[in-house]
Formats: structure tokens, C-alpha cells, sequence
């Protein structure tokens, strides 16, 4: 007859699975903490100083001068930047606060940084770098499209601007953070399962 492990050895195993997976409470727990504690010192920073400064003018338009440049490679003829203003003689746009993504990849940092999840710091400092690229690449996209909504459908400029591209931006970190968390899980459970 097969042995058969008893109830204490499948409990044993279990357990163990659990605690390579980082189970439990506490470091959930722990994860909102670290989370509240940088979501609240970044924002006291980003709006006591940082969004006031001459670095913060200067990211606009540097913002601005990229999308001026995709503007041309589009063919939009005429697209001169003043400041942290894209203009031409179809339409003006004007990149202030709150089209910058600094907050959105900033925050998507801060979830992977902090996240209970199993990774290197390697692995994790990779997820950021590629994470905030996407997030000020798409930014670009934001501002390109506005540019365009202005020209082709002025009526929905506002509704596109704060609707649409307000609620991407809050959506971005959180959905980049659990799809990296995700893929870090099933990374972990496939070598958990390899050393069993």
C-alpha cells in the first residue's frame, strides 16, 4: 500500500508555500501604511513647492516642445512653443499642471516600491523605469490628442481633457501596478512548484 503523507505534513507544506508567497496580514497591512505615509509626503512636497518651481516650468515645456516636434512629424504646419504653450494657426494649448503625469508615475513607483509582493529590487526598479516611461509616453499621447479634439471637436474639448484623460491617468498606476504584481505572483508560485 502507497504511504500517504498524514494532515501534518500537508499542513506543514502549505505553510510553507504560504510564507515563500509572503501570506498573511501584516504585509498588507504594512503596504497601505508605506503607501498613505508617501502618497501624503509626495503631495505636500509636489504642491508646497515642487509644482511652483522653475524645475517644474521647465518639464512643461519640455513637454511641450515634444509635442510640438510629433505635431510636425504628424504634418501640422506652423507649431511654435512659447513657454509651456504649443501654438498654431489652427489651435493654441497650454500645458499646465495637471497634464504633467509626474503624479501617475510617481504613484506607480511608490505601489511597486512598496509592494508586498515577492521581487528583487532589481526586478523592481526595472518595473519602475518601464512603468513611468509608458506613463509620460502616453502623456504625450494625452497632449497630441488634446491638441487635435481642439481643432476637430472643440464642443468636446473639456469633456476629453477632464473626463476621459483624468480618469486614464488615475487608472494607469494602479492597473500597470497589479498587472507587474500579477506577473510577479505567477513568476514566484512557478519556482515555488519547481522547488517542491
Amino acid at each position: 500500500m502507497p504511504d500517504t503523507p498524514d494532515n501534518g505534513d500537508t499542513h506543514n507544506q502549505k505553510q510553507g508555500r504560504k510564507s515563500r508567497r509572503g501570506g498573511g496580514k501584516l504585509p498588507v497591512f504594512r503596504f497601505v501604511l508605506v503607501m498613505v505615509i508617501l502618497l501624503i509626503a509626495f503631495n505636500v512636497f509636489f504642491y508646497g513647492w515642487f509644482s511652483k518651481s522653475d524645475i517644474f516650468d521647465g518639464y512643461l515645456s519640455i513637454n511641450a516642445d515634444v509635442s510640438a516636434v510629433i505635431l510636425g512629424f504628424l504634418g501640422e504646419r506652423g507649431v511654435t512653443v512659447e513657454d509651456s504653450v504649443i501654438m498654431s494657426p489652427r489651435f493654441s494649448l497650454g500645458i499646465k499642471r495637471g497634464c504633467d503625469a509626474i503624479q501617475p508615475a510617481v504613484f506607480f513607483a511608490f505601489f511597486v516600491a512598496a509592494s508586498p509582493v515577492r521581487a528583487s529590487r532589481r526586478r523592481k526598479a526595472k518595473a519602475i523605469a518601464i512603468g513611468i516611461a509608458l506613463i509620460l509616453l502616453i502623456n504625450l499621447v494625452r497632449l497630441v490628442s488634446l491638441f487635435y479634439v481642439g481643432i476637430l471637436w472643440k464642443s468636446a474639448f473639456e469633456w476629453v481633457h477632464i473626463e476621459f484623460w483624468q480618469m486614464v491617468f488615475i487608472a494607469l498606476p494602479i492597473v500597470f501596478w497589479l498587472v507587474w504584481a500579477r506577473r510577479q505572483q505567477l513568476k514566484d508560485s512557478v519556482r515555488a512548484d519547481a522547488s517542491d
